[in-house]
């Protein structure tokens, strides 16, 4: 897989014939793209509600320079995976927190040094994924906090935090469990800034959760998946309700200069559609990749 996540090349053209159907569904939502990507996006943002924009973390000026220039993402499932390596320029590498945690300390802490060496010789940042399932309860997340202790252990920077199926399950139960997981992850936070004061900390598909004061003020950026595409099948673009209602909630995040990270699942074949897609995010200012639909071999 290509390092850059935005990738540019001629035409859809010569897509097998089973491709055409998804490339025309989805070259059809680029139209809709290319309204938010123009006018139509100063209108968009123009039409979010003024949300008071939270104090910033006083100590968090570290942490958000180490951020402030991020332009790739890209992640593995396995700390060692070989196209993972310092001389890839990616500037932010994510790695599946518990593969990682499974490595023996040592071996992990050597690996993660060597990738936190970019290839231009600046440090960059090394997270793991956490992912916070539903529960009964949300009062404390042992779990994925043990996850975090060994992250740190193992010297990464920081987090993914997926809180997508915790999310929806308090939300099922109502404010006060909502109320209830915003309060556990604050304190996951908290617990892993002990440890570390610098630990970067990304919401992923939860950036409503920003709305809440508490959580705002402890995330360094978020991220989300199937941003312009996918939600109602692989290649198919979404809704401009859905457009906007993920936009309002990840510029929450953007406006006071946090970086925002979308993937999008695309086939590798849909060159002209990625292409496009990647000029939309990189155009709503957001820091993009790609990855095959899930499920496909």
């Amino acid at each position: 897989m290509p390092a850059d996540p935005i990738e540019s090349s001629e035409s859809n053209a010569k897509l097998p014939p089973a491709r055409h159907s998804i490339a025309r569904r989805a070259l059809l939502g680029l139209a809709l793209m290319g309204m938010l990507t123009g006018g139509a996006a100063s209108l968009l943002y123009g039409s979010l509600e003024p949300d008071a924009e939270f104090a910033a973390d006083p100590d968090a000026s570290q942490r958000r320079a180490a951020l402030a220039s991020v332009f790739s993402w890209q992640r593995w499932s396995d700390l060692t995976d070989g196209e993972a390596s310092s001389a890839n320029p990616v500037s932010v590498l994510v790695f599946e927190g518990p593969t990682v945690a499974d490595l023996r300390r040592s071996v992990a802490q050597k690996r993660v040094e060597a990738l936190q060496e970019g290839h231009d010789g600046k440090r960059r940042p090394v997270l793991g994924t956490v992912r916070i399932g539903p529960k009964n309860e949300h009062s404390t997340l042992a779990d994925e906090s043990r996850l975090v202790d060994a992250l740190i252990e193992r010297g990464l920077d920081g987090i993914f935090l997926d809180g997508a199926a915790a999310l929806a399950d308090a939300n099922a139960r109502g404010r006060a469990a909502a109320d209830q997981l915003a309060v556990a992850v604050v304190e996951l936070v908290g617990r892993a800034r002990q440890l570390n004061p610098n630990f970067l900390v990304i919401l992923e598909n939860a950036a409503e959760m920003a709305a809440d004061p508490r959580v705002n003020r402890v995330i360094d950026g978020a991220a989300k998946e199937n941003v312009l595409f996918g939600l109602d099948g692989a290649g198919i673009s979404n809704s401009r309700t859905d457009v906007i209602s993920m936009l309002h909630d990840l510029n929450r995040v953007k406006r006071s200069g946090r970086p925002v990270f979308v993937t999008e699942h695309l086939p590798v074949e849909a060159i002209g559609v990625r292409t496009g897609a990647g000029q939309t995010l990189s155009a709503l200012g957001f820091v993009g990749r790609f990855a095959p639909p899930k499920g496909a071999s």
